[in-house]
């Protein structure tokens, strides 16, 4: 079944727990005595009405999923009302709160999610994570607490088989999928396995398995079939490629790996010892109309053959140049990195570059991560073996000049996909003549650009925008077409699509402002002492991306400023070991002392491992861990 079609055949609305607490006046009570409570009598009237009342609202054939913490109201009725007529009415009272919730009015109390696939790979990520427990909009999952993280993700799964690659795929396209696959074992991969793909006899035709093979080409780092995990993580990313359903690649994998463990021999003949392991349809389309397809098949799988073979030799960025190590004052530019790699950050601002570019994207990103050591960055040895960075490769200007606009769109989108979906209040901030599009709540950065007619909405559900009253007239025209509401005792203004926002919603605004931390800082300390153009109005929405996701990680440290984090618990003076001896990673990073080490050692992420997108690994060791 289509994943949209299992969506519409569970709309269903539950409640957890509905409390009614009736009160009437202590003359009437003492009229009809003790047994005259009525809420034994409503509860038999309330389901009845319930499902008359909210019936059209849940049924509107979306595949959304909204996760509700509690809904408070009043009903007041009279003394001759009968328990049908109070039911109707308390039904009545719920759809309007309700419809109140669903417009994005209630923002605190709910949370929406897309759709099932959605709502379960996040649960799954954060259970992975260790960061379920304490979120209440998972409690449906309290029973999964006491077992094992593998057990939990098998069960839940096991009762969503029709949309259960989809799952994967959702947490693959958040970047969370080789977290996601660490956190298991290998038993529990191989049971995900056969969950995610029943068995498929009819082998795929030629050109299914030239795509495979091309996109398993394509990967880098390459993608080894030797086990559950890696099996399962090159079923999502080809299916991602490809669209292709999870029984049809798993059936193809399989023969690929089977031809890798042979060298890559694909002959056309079904003769000899590994007819058994050669389809039908393959050989016979190879010795009839399809020979060039065959001819691609067998060259692919030679060079996936190659590829597999152990001693290839390192890059020469890849090698060690001093046993010693590299010193480095941007040590901290390591630690940012984890947060760009767990983000999801690298493949969105080097997406469609070759290789080159790809190392000077990377680059330029990891000069402006370095904070007020910006100057001399591109000369740092350590951070060239980090990016794979050239001195005569081509250089950092005009990196994202023709798409700017577009790359930040993808990194906002990268952003809001890590969290569930809710509808956004944004704010704008001015600096000069930049002007920054935030988050009300998170306050992560979303757009920067120059002039407020620069700035575009992004694509997504926007419930409220909050600007400066003085800037009302640069705005977009898209913009100036909403509701405008002054904010009392500010010089903002809230924008909302629909008319005459709630008073509680504006309170809402004002305490956004009240928290709301000055963008100057922060604009300075990652410019690096520049005037920031396009490209690194770009660059740092990224790295201040990085820094916001290290601040979330200390505790009480969330809103901090990148500057404040730079000077406080990031940057020092360290030292690099690249192929270090005795280490199971390709590179450790010495971090310097910091003046919060003791909140860094709270957090137990000394020894952290991280990969790179290339698949060389860093081991980080904190001062004093």
């Amino acid at each position: 079944m289509p994943p949209d079609a299992a969506y519409a055949a569970v709309s269903r609305l539950s409640l957890g727990r509905l409390n009614l607490e009736t009160r009437i006046s202590y003359a009437q009570a003492a009229q009809l005595g003790p047994a005259s409570d009525p809420a034994g009598t409503l509860a038999k009237e309330v389901a009845a009405s319930l499902s008359s009342a909210l019936g059209p609202i849940c049924d509107s054939g979306g595949p959304a999923v909204w996760i509700i913490r509690r809904l408070d109201f009043d009903l007041a009725g009279g003394r001759s009302w009968e328990p049908g007529l109070v039911a109707d009415a308390l039904a009545e009272q719920l759809r309007a709160v309700l419809l109140r919730v669903l417009s994005g009015e209630c923002s605190d109390i709910a949370i929406r999610f897309p759709d099932r696939a959605a709502y379960l790979a996040q649960f799954l990520a954060d259970l992975v994570d260790g960061k379920t427990w304490d979120r209440w909009y998972y409690g449906a999952f309290a029973p999964l607490h006491p077992l094992p993280v593998g057990a939990a993700v098998r069960m839940v799964l096991e009762k969503e088989p029709g949309i259960s690659f989809d799952i994967l795929v959702r947490i693959a396209e958040r970047g969370g999928l080789p977290r996601f696959l660490a956190g298991l074992g290998v038993a529990d991969a191989d049971r995900i396995l056969a969950i995610v793909a029943e068995p498929n006899k009819a082998m795929p035709d030629m050109p299914v398995l030239v795509r495979i093979c091309e996109s398993l080409v394509g990967f880098d780092p390459p993608v080894a079939l030797g086990g559950p995990k890696a099996m399962l993580e090159a079923m999502v990313r080809i299916g991602i490629a490809t669209g292709l359903p999870a029984p049809v690649l798993m059936a193809g994998l399989r023969f690929v790996a089977g031809r890798l463990r042979t060298g890559g021999r694909a002959s056309d003949r079904p003769e000899g010892r590994d007819r058994r392991a050669v389809p039908a349809d393959l050989s016979a389309a190879a010795r009839s109309t399809d020979v060039p397809t065959g001819g691609r098949l067998q060259s692919l799988l030679k060079q996936l053959a190659g590829r597999a073979k152990p001693g290839r030799k390192r890059s020469h960025a890849a090698r060690a140049i001093d046993v010693d190590g590299i010193v480095t004052p941007r040590a901290g530019v390591f630690l940012l990195w984890r947060s760009v790699i767990e983000l999801g950050l690298d493949p969105v601002f080097t997406a469609g570059c070759p290789a080159g570019l790809a190392s000077a994207r990377r680059q330029a990103l990891a000069v402006a991560l370095s904070g007020l050591n910006q100057p001399g960055a591109e000369d740092d040895e350590a951070l060239r073996w980090l990016t794979l960075h050239e001195p005569d490769e081509m250089a950092a200007p005009a990196l994202f000049a023709d798409n700017a606009a577009a790359v930040q769109q993808a990194l906002f989108a990268t952003l809001t996909g890590l969290r569930p979906a809710r509808p956004l209040h944004l704010v704008v901030q001015r600096v000069g003549d930049v002007s920054i599009l935030q988050d009300a709540l998170t306050q992560d950065w979303y757009h920067a650009a120059r002039g407020a007619q620069s700035l575009p909405l992004p694509d997504a559900e926007i419930a409220s925008v909050l600007v400066p009253g003085e800037m009302m007239e640069e705005l977009p025209a898209a913009l100036r077409r909403w509701e405008a509401t002054p904010i009392a005792n500010s010089t903002h203004v809230l924008f909302t699509e629909r008319p005459g926002p709630r008073t509680e919603t504006l309170a809402a605004a004002a305490r956004a402002l009240e928290n709301l931390r000055p963008a100057g800082p922060d604009l300075d300390y990652l410019a690096g002492g520049r005037d920031p153009d396009a490209v690194d109005l770009s660059l740092m929405l990224f790295a201040r991306a990085a820094y916001a996701d290290v601040g979330r990680r200390l505790p009480g440290l969330t809103l901090s400023s990148a500057a404040y984090l730079g000077r406080n618990a990031v940057h020092g003076v360290g030292r690099l070991r690249i192929n270090p001896s005795g280490s199971h990673a390709d590179a450790e990073v010495d971090l310097s002392s910091v003046p919060f080490d003791f909140i860094w050692r709270m957090t137990g992420l000394g020894g952290t491992v991280y990969r790179l997108a290339d698949g060389r690994s860093i081991l980080l060791n904190m001062a004093g861990g």
